[in-house]
């Protein structure tokens, strides 16, 4: 974890103390970042702090930090129930993956925050030129794509807004480096890469379910050993949420009005179900 983080220095801001908020604070805060984690949500904000503290405790107990590590990294952990992120040079957002939740608080933040702060958005699928236009600072708006769960995924997608500067694309991949991430830059369309392939993917495994052309096992097994996927398109879902999955679909698909990315409606009867994989216990499989 002695990564060097001289490339981009100062104060990081993460806005939403969900699963992926938490993901990125941690990922920072053993870089050496002192990290601002911010949730309106005070419960949420607790429960955040406390997973991060147990993931830290988690690698000390495997010894892949040392004792000392670990507390440094939770000493710069800073929780925080309000947006007053002034002070911070770069601020990433990860909250609902909703332009109507997205947009008025990039509003919100554009009037705190000095012209210079760069924002950067974990979302994956909504333009960075649509979000970048609830700003004054287009400029210095991108978009920064982290996968989930952030400590085992080693991509972020780095998406260039209409109007981004290479000063900002610059200081993203220096970010990104420090976190010991690889990167690839995507310009501006719908549901950037992984997504674009990815969903197609997962509504073909429903089709085939639905058909009864194979077991949701049989599906799952088949594209693990004959597309050496690490795990199949159900398992997938399950790990991901079908709430999740279902949303990016809807998104690329209003976006794109390509059939491909339509949600199958078994994936919507799944998740009307309450049936959403592993956070809920019961997706496509029991957990």
């Amino acid at each position: 974890m002695n990564r060097t983080r001289d490339a981009v220095k100062g104060k990081i801001a993460v806005v939403g103390a969900g699963t992926m908020g938490c993901g990125i604070a941690q990922a920072l805060t053993l870089t050496g970042y002192v990290t601002t984690l911010v949730d309106v949500n005070s419960e949420a904000l607790d429960a955040a702090a406390e997973r991060i503290v147990s993931s830290i405790r988690m690698l000390i107990s495997r010894n892949q930090i040392t004792e000392v590590e670990g507390r440094s990294a939770i000493s710069r952990i800073v929780p925080q129930s309000d947006l007053n992120v002034s002070d911070s040079d770069i601020v990433i957002e990860a909250v609902f993956d909703k332009v109507e939740v997205k947009g008025p608080l990039f509003r919100e933040l554009d009037l705190v925050c000095p012209a210079n702060v760069v924002f950067a958005s974990n979302t994956s699928t909504i333009p960075i030129t649509e979000l970048a236009s609830y700003t004054q600072r287009p400029d210095r708006f991108i978009g920064m794509h982290f996968f989930n769960p952030v400590h085992a995924m080693d991509l972020i997608e780095v998406i260039r807004g209409f109007h981004t500067s290479e000063e900002t694309m610059d200081l993203t991949l220096k970010l990104a480096e420090a976190l010991g991430k690889k990167t690839v830059i995507v310009e501006d369309v719908p549901g950037f890469t992984v997504n674009r392939v990815l969903v197609p993917l997962l509504n073909q495994a429903c089709v085939l379910l639905a058909e009864g052309a194979a077991t949701k096992e049989d599906i799952d097994q088949a594209v693990r050993l004959g597309l050496r996927h690490p795990m199949g398109p159900f398992q997938l879902m399950d790990l991901i949420g079908l709430d999740v999955m279902l949303d990016v679909s809807e998104s690329i698909f209003q976006r794109t009005s390509d059939p491909a990315f339509r949600p199958h409606p078994l994936l919507r009867k799944m998740v009307q179900a309450g049936r959403l994989g592993r956070k809920t216990g019961a997706g496509w499989y029991d957990h």
